[in-house]
């Protein structure tokens, strides 16, 4: 999963190269418990991911590495909203929010915060938000971290549409864009650009929707971010079925590729919702049996319990 990047080796490189000298045990087995729990994600093996999480952060604290401690509650926090429990990891990204203030490390705070708004934004925590991301865009300008401040923009601008500032949804749009080209990330410039699309599919123009969430899907793809890509698939999927007439096979199609992206990463709910969207989509397209395949596919998701 590409929102979990840091988790895979390179987390483990950072804190091995992190703070002072404490005692060896604790830090050692703390890298063994990191380690375990990013094997255990990537097998899907959630309760033994969350113990080896719980365990890596006990020790890692009482070795008295607070740098080691933020990436890791930051990374532990990144899982637990691909759990969808905002949460757990709302409070793990405040710690290491204070954690990386503390430390002066403002690119590191500013990418607990992006998270941290994202968690705000699905708790219907509108306000905060926006605040939050307008800090987190704040210190990744002054630390030049374009890339970040590209998303954290991009955030804000959904987070005021969402809010009925259109105006300054746009500008914050209009000022993702610069940065994500400038640095040159095609996951930031994606993000631009569904968040755009549903900025435009909100003011009814589907077709214009649509590019932008074709080229949303294309982005995300080339970062290698599976979330992106499957929900700028849907989303392209949801404007050609209001767009009609022999769109709408097509975004069956894109429904079905979506749902089974979601998959991939663990997104039953999605999965299932967008299965539902191609079986829809399908039947409208007379495509009968593959509309009762998508309706099979997504009674067996919903059977699937969520992870924790």
């Amino acid at each position: 999963m590409k929102a979990c990047a840091w988790l895979l080796p390179a987390l483990f490189v950072g804190l091995l190269a992190c703070g002072s000298h404490p005692p060896a045990n604790h830090k050692t087995l703390g890298l063994r418990h990191a380690a375990a729990a990013e094997q255990a994600f990537s097998l899907g093996q959630y309760p033994a991911a969350a113990h080896n999480f719980t365990e890596a952060l006990r020790h890692l604290r009482a070795a008295d590495n607070p740098l080691a401690t933020a990436r890791l509650l930051h990374n532990y926090a990144v899982v637990l909203i691909a759990w969808r429990d905002c949460g757990a990891a709302t409070g793990h990204l405040h710690e290491a929010a204070a954690l990386h203030k503390r430390l002066n490390r403002p690119r590191e705070r500013a990418l607990n915060l992006l998270a941290l708004a994202g968690c705000q934004r699905r708790r219907n925590d509108g306000a905060n938000a926006r605040k939050t991301l307008q800090v987190a865009a704040q210190l990744a300008e002054g630390a030049g971290d374009k890339a970040t401040a590209a998303r954290a923009r991009a955030g804000l601008g959904a987070a005021l549409a969402g809010a009925g500032k259109l105006a300054a949804a746009r500008q914050s749009y209009a000022a993702a864009r610069r940065l994500a080209s400038a640095a040159g990330d095609p996951g930031a410039v994606a993000l631009v650009d569904n968040n755009v699309g549903r900025l435009l599919a909100r003011k009814g123009d589907h077709a214009g929707a649509e590019k932008r969430f074709a080229s949303a899907a294309a982005g995300f793809n080339k970062a290698g971010e599976v979330d992106g890509h499957c929900q700028a698939l849907a989303n392209r999927a949801g404007s050609l079925v209001a767009l009609g007439g022999g769109r709408v096979l097509q975004a069956a199609v894109l429904y079905q590729r979506a749902a089974h992206a979601a998959l991939t990463i663990g997104r039953y709910d999605a999965a299932a919702a967008w299965f539902a969207g191609a079986s829809t989509a399908f039947s409208a397209a007379g495509e009968a049996e593959l509309a009762d395949q998508c309706r099979q596919h997504g009674r067996q998701v919903l059977t699937r319990s969520a992870p924790r």
